[in-house]
């Protein structure tokens, strides 16, 4: 399946998609049964760059990424180190840190500013224009430059530089002198950088930003649960004295409540809670209540934000 597709039931032929296209002949127009004009995109011409999405106003350009895989392996307590690009402070328009510390919280083993890895990159190139002063190089950063190269300038190949980007020199420091194990996910704007990693088989998940946005939504004050995710919660009565019959719940909002019980009742109902919850989850409770002194599993996260607790088995 092709990283950059098409919805043709929206595509009307307006070529907006085929303006901003480096490459000339990567769009192809075809009627459809209608009779309607549709472009369709030759993925062997395709360099991923992306500019043809944003430049479609009917919303018929979208791309795969590996962002919804990238979350179910996550939570379902694969090892799993994350490298992030500095363009997420500006993508996620100052809840980066929110972001960053749900998928720590989630079960990201470790995260790592992928700045190091440019650091690296530059040293690299350094030395090898020391070695070659007069050598003309096109280095690695941008992977669509890279797939435009190999798929349409091969007389430039002879220019490409033999040095990883900086994601990939970040990989590399990871795996081979910090030792990190596991998979590798990679957070950047960059679409065309799942053919980087399936070229050198240094990251295993290409987690785009747009994409990951979508899970966060930030509102006047806080956050709130998106549209889409609310239409699937349930809303329904409880007596916390007894159990709900609930199970497999990830999140455990309890504020405020537990404040008025007595200790035996506190722990009953502290233990209900952990029944009923999944092996990596959290249960949120007031700022004037603690677990503390309680013989209970639930580990207590230090936070400037929430009294936050987290069951992780």
């Amino acid at each position: 399946m092709s990283m950059v597709y098409l919805n043709p039931e929206k595509c009307v032929g307006c070529n907006s998609c085929v303006r901003v296209c480096p490459v000339d002949d990567a769009n192809m127009a075809r009627y459809d049964e209608d009779g309607r004009v549709v472009l369709y995109i030759d993925d062997e011409k395709c360099v991923k760059c992306g500019s043809c999405i944003p430049a479609c106003s009917h919303n018929a350009r979208l791309f795969h990424d590996d962002t919804e895989q990238f979350i179910k392996d996550l939570k379902s307590g694969q090892n799993i180190s994350i490298i992030v690009a500095p363009a997420m402070k500006i993508a996620f328009d100052g809840n980066w840190r929110h972001a960053l510390h749900w998928l720590r919280q989630n079960g990201a083993k470790g995260i790592y500013d992928v700045s190091f890895g440019a650091d690296i990159c530059t040293w690299a190139h350094l030395r090898l224009l020391e070695r070659e002063p007069s050598a003309k190089v096109i280095s690695q950063p941008c992977a669509a430059i890279v797939n435009y190269v190999l798929k349409h300038k091969h007389e430039m190949l002879k220019h490409m530089s033999p040095i990883h980007s900086p994601m990939m020199c970040t990989a590399v420091y990871l795996k081979k002198y910090l030792g990190v194990g596991g998979k590798i996910a990679v957070i950047s704007p960059c679409i065309a950088k799942k053919d980087e990693f399936n070229a050198t088989g240094l990251a295993d998940y290409n987690v785009t930003m747009a994409h990951l946005r979508k899970y966060f939504e930030k509102v006047e004050g806080g956050y709130k649960v998106r549209g889409d995710l609310m239409s699937k919660i349930r809303f329904d009565y409880h007596n916390l004295k007894n159990d709900s019959g609930l199970r497999n719940l990830d999140i455990v909002f309890c504020r405020n409540v537990i404040i008025y019980f007595d200790e035996a009742a506190q722990t009953a109902v502290i233990n209900r809670f952990w029944d009923a919850m999944t092996n990596k989850s959290f249960l949120f409770i007031g700022h004037s209540e603690s677990l503390f002194g309680m013989d209970t599993k639930f580990e207590f996260l230090k936070t400037e934000w929430a009294t936050l607790y987290r069951k992780f088995i």
